[in-house]
């Protein structure tokens, strides 16, 4: 959990950055909105990004990775120049955008992009990992059977739990995106498969993805029907594609950007610009809503409103950035609020809190056109190494559009209250998989941890909290110490509050699939329930 008042505490108190630096020199971009910094297992940072070079007057656009091992605070560049003279390295169609994923391998996923309105569009795909040799440059054009001329902003990419590559790519219609998945894990073969576009009519541009515990990859676009709507739909590979759902309004002006991330609660968010149409004399309306299998889509949760005079003339690029506390289920959105003075500011919400606060403010206010834009924050649910946790890691263009720019980071700790259970990788038939139990509040405290088949309506504690699990036949089997399922369930954390929690699945091929849920106390003899810190109930997937 993560209650306001502990976020209130965090603005004043704590919220402080713990590095930012500049990545590299002027005339760089990263991704276009999208993701394109990820974090290894060895807890080293890595970010793509196009950075323009005058080389004795001819200009070129190299797409170029750096890691840090000090959680930002500097920056080394690889040796790998991404693309080459066919894949936007040369002008005046070189590369202008670049997304980033990494699977658990520690492998790098780059698909970038050259888009220059009317004529020319180009994306491309290629994967390496700093230990080894890159992979070949595929062309996602020539791939999905679209040509310069097919007008595109698709260029999003994503890992699942299996480390299966999914990204989106253009067609040979105009503005429409179609969602394609390797067909090996870390696409190691180049090859992939599409299984439609991620819409069934109209345009669906600026496509954002996410993928939840379960393994359904949620799509998110702007589609140009109606009043023209920011819709989502979801794809499984064994049911298909579900219905589409209008997440902005319904009706005019129309509703363009967005943004999404998963928990491991079972909880898919979603960042929605209503009234967004460039041009429009509207009130964008920045809000937030939250789905999960069981409701739905719930109701929109106010994070901004900027009026029609605050945003002309000084914003046209995307302007936020959402990411999640994957444990908690917290929310965190960067934006550059104009209706508070233009800077790019930090704000958070908890599953619980009634409304969106102000954490920190990442830059100095500014009302010139264009300072701060196309913010990104690091963070997917797989692999379990790039989750967010509670280190919001976000880039953004600094300097006016006109003029140089560089690609700026900064690494905000957002001290995580209670506790939090997360797996180390994905659940698997016949397998044993670790979970990490998080306290660090709680170091050297007794926990015990438990299981059951539903987390509602839970079991209450005198001091008015619920332990988010049910007293079911799992529940009593996961606290037997001789359950042989799961293991090391009742200990004592570490001194830096963590223990390791096994689970192992019976090989049994009918359990995949299954849903259960996990969650952990820490116990404290002062406390009026016993109980110290308590985690979210955790989804787990079977697969």
């Amino acid at each position: 959990m993560f209650p306001k008042t502990c976020v209130v505490v965090v603005a004043i108190f704590c919220a402080f950055l713990s590095a930012q630096s500049a990545v590299t020199t002027p005339f760089t971009g990263g991704g276009a909105g999208g993701r394109h910094t990820v974090r290894d297992a060895a807890g080293v940072l890595w970010t793509a990004y196009v950075q323009e070079q005058n080389n004795a007057g001819v200009i070129t656009r190299p797409v170029l990775l750096s890691s840090s091992a000090d959680s930002g605070v500097t920056w080394a560049p690889s040796s790998l120049v991404v693309n080459d003279a066919t894949s936007g390295l040369n002008t005046p169609n070189g590369a202008n955008g670049v997304n980033l994923a990494i699977d658990s391998t520690g492998r790098l996923h780059i698909v970038w992009s050259a888009a220059y309105y009317p004529t020319y569009y180009q994306s491309w795909y290629r994967n390496w990992h700093p230990t080894n040799s890159a992979g070949a440059i595929l062309n996602l054009h020539t791939l999905a059977g679209a040509t310069t001329a097919s007008r595109s902003d698709a260029s999003e990419v994503m890992v699942d739990a299996h480390d299966i590559v999914w990204l989106t790519t253009a067609t040979s219609a105009n503005w429409v995106s179609r969602l394609w998945y390797s067909l090996a894990p870390s696409a190691l073969n180049n090859s992939f498969a599409s299984v439609g576009n991620l819409q069934t009519s109209g345009s669906s541009q600026s496509p954002r993805l996410a993928v939840d515990a379960t393994g359904l990859v949620h799509t998110f676009c702007y589609r140009n029907i109606g009043s023209g709507n920011f819709e989502h739909r979801s794809y499984s590979l064994l049911t298909g594609w579900s219905a589409s759902t209008v997440l902005g309004n319904t009706t005019a002006p129309a509703d363009y950007y967005g943004d999404a991330a998963a928990d491991a609660l079972g909880n898919v968010h979603a960042l929605v610009f209503k009234d967004s149409q460039a041009g429009q004399t509207a009130t964008w309306q920045v809000r937030h809503r939250i789905w999960n299998a069981a409701t739905g889509w719930g109701p929109e949760n106010f994070i901004a409103d900027i009026t029609s005079a605050q945003y002309t003339g000084l914003l046209s690029h995307r302007s936020a950035a959402l990411a999640v506390e994957e444990g908690s289920g917290t929310a965190f959105v960067v934006l550059r609020d104009l209706a508070a003075g233009g800077q790019l500011r930090l704000l958070a919400k908890s599953l619980a809190d009634p409304a969106f606060v102000v954490v920190s403010d990442l830059t100095a206010p500014s009302l010139l056109a264009h300072q701060y834009y196309q913010p990104s924050v690091r963070g997917r649910l797989w692999p379990a190494s790039d989750r967010s946790g509670a280190m919001v890691d976000a880039t953004w263009r600094e300097g006016t559009a006109a003029a140089n720019y560089t690609l700026n980071f900064a690494s905000l700790a957002v001290p995580s209250a209670g506790a939090t259970l997360l797996p180390d990788a994905p659940l698997l038939v016949g397998a044993l998989t670790t979970l990490t139990l998080r306290a660090p509040s709680f170091a050297n405290a007794p926990y015990i941890v438990a299981f059951s088949f539903a987390n509602a309506p839970g079991m209450p504690l005198a001091d008015g909290r619920i332990v988010p699990l049910n007293m079911d036949a799992l529940f009593f089997m996961s606290l037997d110490p001789l359950n042989g399922v799961f293991i090391n369930t009742m200990n004592v954390l570490d001194g830096t509050g963590n223990s390791l929690v096994g689970v192992m699945v019976p090989p049994l091929p009918i359990l995949s699939g299954f849903n259960f849920y996990g969650a952990a106390v820490t116990l404290d003899p002062l406390s009026l329930s016993g109980a110290g810190g308590l985690t979210a109930a955790t989804l787990l997937h079977i697969f």
